[in-house]
């Protein structure tokens, strides 16, 4: 894997994730009491994870340079059982990338925690060391907890770092199920980790608040009392077996009372405020402290042998209701209180908290995984797959992609999910076959409309001189009858015959006779008008239909078409075929005539023009 500036170098990384790994380890945050968390791990795990062998110098930096862990040396050995656990888990066996980019990992590490840490450490420290169950066994899930949070935040990280090496073009591909698992648990276990860790607080501050307001009835009650008013109020704290001591000061340090010497003595001399790693009072910021006692290995147990100690300020004005003035003695006032009641009804709360997270990340573990799963197994179920391979590495268009997979894809179509470069292709694939298919059927709806142009002109074109048929004339025909009707204007019908074609066809044969067809039809259609209408009656006549044409302009129109027909050269075996044609003319009688009629009159005249002789015009 290739890593960005300075994590390249292996011994740099090792420095610079070690470094980070000791300074998360000095310091920790408090959910709620009992439960302190260290993000040291994350880094020594990141490090494993990128850099296998060289990334266990990171975690035994982590453990051997914090002094909270000299400490509690049980702690570290866990730890790094952990590191070492992780590191046989991705390099013994299977894929090393598969189990990183699925988040296999994080199983792994729940699986440690679950079947080996947390019963080692009851074993060792609860039944062997006769220590207390049930707190070895909270704090062993408070550092289960820790781990697979600090495991979960390192595969994060390289998720991370595998999509931004995607994304700047690098080799690296990020695991669908991975970013599932991943994202999943960042959901839910924060989100409930956070919410938890409000509710447990304030039930923790509730605690402590109600201790607070008894001290602070007692202070105020001893800061206004006299000597013998005093003896008399610790008579009776001792008649109700209270356990609240105190003593009264005056504002020159001098002591005034003091219902419990001894005691004072005790934890003036053998109390101290515990570290931060021993169980503190959650509420830091009012006057309230906790001692325990002095031990060369502090431990959250000892602060069940502590006192809660609180004490009033010099400043403070303890008249009933905090009234504004002052006393003119006035005095400052310290209670104590034995923690053991208190301390218990935290670690319970605290316990039950523990013990619902430590349910929560397992719960979530499991059902982040068979959801990822889940989902990536139905990748291959996508409907736009069904039918195709996986390897088929066609391209299409994008636009083509676009319609299949019914959204705007970027530029580059290009995903960093490897689950996902399957969907990828057969998408490709089947945008392929699609655009081939719409390709495929634009040219046949092409050709079929080419078709029907060619099935329509063939019903009224004569195929071989491409002139309209009789069936279109007589359409035409009875079209511009009407229109003649309604207008009342003038309509001809001139009926032509080539001369002789019949001997022409037995002289030379089948293709002169159609060439000659073919240049006497030319020279008609290019002498006629664009609203006349010519077509072929017969195999040898043609029909011309004249719009607004009166016989007189008829006649000329035909004499014109005689003369252009009779210069026709037409070169065959050495000679001129002389070509002429005979015409009829018909003029429209109103009310009289119809399309039958017409036409027959016209045929009339130009069978008398052959009986005539031939290459003439006659008007019937």
């Amino acid at each position: 894997m290739r890593l960005p500036f300075p994590l390249k170098h292996p011994w740099g990384s090792v420095l610079i994730l070690g470094a980070l790994a000791v300074a998360a380890n000095q310091f920790g945050f408090d959910l709620f009491y009992g439960a302190r968390l260290y993000l040291g791990s994350a880094s020594a795990v990141l490090a494993l994870l990128l850099l296998g062998r060289s990334g266990l110098w990171v975690g035994a930096a982590s453990i051997l340079l914090v002094p909270r862990l000299w400490a509690e040396p049980q702690v570290g050995i866990v730890l790094l059982a952990e590191l070492l656990w992780l590191f046989a888990f991705l390099h013994l066996g299977g894929d090393r990338g598969d189990r990183l980019e699925q988040g296999d990992v994080v199983l792994a590490d729940v699986l440690f925690w679950i079947v080996i840490a947390v019963p080692l450490e009851c074993l060792l420290f609860g039944v062997l060391a006769n220590a207390d169950l049930s707190g070895v066994l909270d704090q062993s899930l408070v550092r289960a907890i820790n781990g697979s949070l600090n495991t979960i935040i390192a595969v994060a990280v390289l998720v991370l770092v595998r999509l931004v090496q995607s994304r700047r073009g690098r080799p690296g591909c990020v695991s669908l199920q991975g970013l599932l698992l991943i994202s999943l648990l960042a959901l839910t276990l924060f989100s409930s980790m956070l919410s938890l860790a409000v509710v447990v607080r304030q039930l923790d501050h509730e605690l402590i608040d109600d201790h607070l307001a008894r001290f602070r009835q007692l202070a105020l009650t001893s800061a206004v009392l006299d000597s013998d008013a005093l003896d008399d109020l610790a008579g009776l704290r001792r008649q109700q077996q209270s356990p609240l001591d105190f003593q009264v000061i005056n504002r020159q340090g001098k002591l005034i009372y003091d219902s419990n010497p001894t005691l004072f003595q005790t934890l003036a001399a053998r109390y101290v405020e515990p570290a931060a790693s021993v169980a503190r009072q959650p509420q830091v910021d009012e006057p309230l402290d906790l001692l325990v006692p002095v031990e060369s290995r502090p431990s959250p147990p000892s602060a069940l042998r502590g006192y809660w100690l609180y004490q009033s300020s010099e400043d403070q004005d303890l008249r009933p209701g905090g009234l504004s003035g002052s006393l003119p003695d006035r005095m400052v006032v310290v209670v104590v209180e034995p923690a053991r009641s208190s301390i218990r009804d935290l670690q319970t709360q605290s316990s039950r908290a523990i013990r619902l997270l430590a349910l929560l990340v397992l719960l979530a573990v499991i059902a982040a995984r068979s959801l990822s799963r889940f989902v990536v197994q139905q990748v291959p179920e996508f409907p736009i797959l069904q039918g195709f391979r996986a390897d088929d590495h066609r391209s299409a268009s994008t636009a083509e992609l676009e319609s299949v997979a019914g959204f705007q894809l970027p530029g580059n179509f290009k995903s960093d999910l490897r689950e996902l470069q399957p969907l990828l292709q057969a998408l490709r694939s089947r945008g392929d076959m699609l655009f081939n298919l719409r390709e495929s059927f634009r040219r046949s709806e092409s050709q079929r409309h080419r078709l029907e142009m060619e099935v329509g002109r063939l019903n009224i074109i004569d195929p071989l001189t491409g002139c309209f048929n009789r069936r279109e004339l007589y359409r035409r025909l009875d079209h511009e009858l009407r229109l003649s009707d309604r207008e009342e204007r003038e309509l001809t019908f001139l009926c032509l015959e080539i001369d002789h074609l019949r001997h022409i066809h037995d002289s030379y044969g089948q293709d002169v006779y159609e060439e000659v067809l073919r240049r006497v039809a030319q020279e008609l259609r290019h002498r006629s008008r664009t609203t006349d209408v010519l077509c072929r009656l017969g195999s040898e006549q043609f029909g011309l239909l004249l719009t607004a044409c009166d016989t007189e302009s008829a006649e000329k129109v035909a004499q014109l078409l005689s003369d252009v027909v009779r210069t026709l050269e037409i070169r065959r075996e050495g000679s001129i075929l002389a070509v002429t044609i005979s015409v009829g003319v018909a003029s429209l009688q109103s009310g009289k005539d119809d399309p039958d009629s017409l036409i027959t009159r016209a045929q009339s005249a130009l069978y008398r023009a052959k009986a005539e002789g031939r290459d003439r015009i006659v008007i019937a």
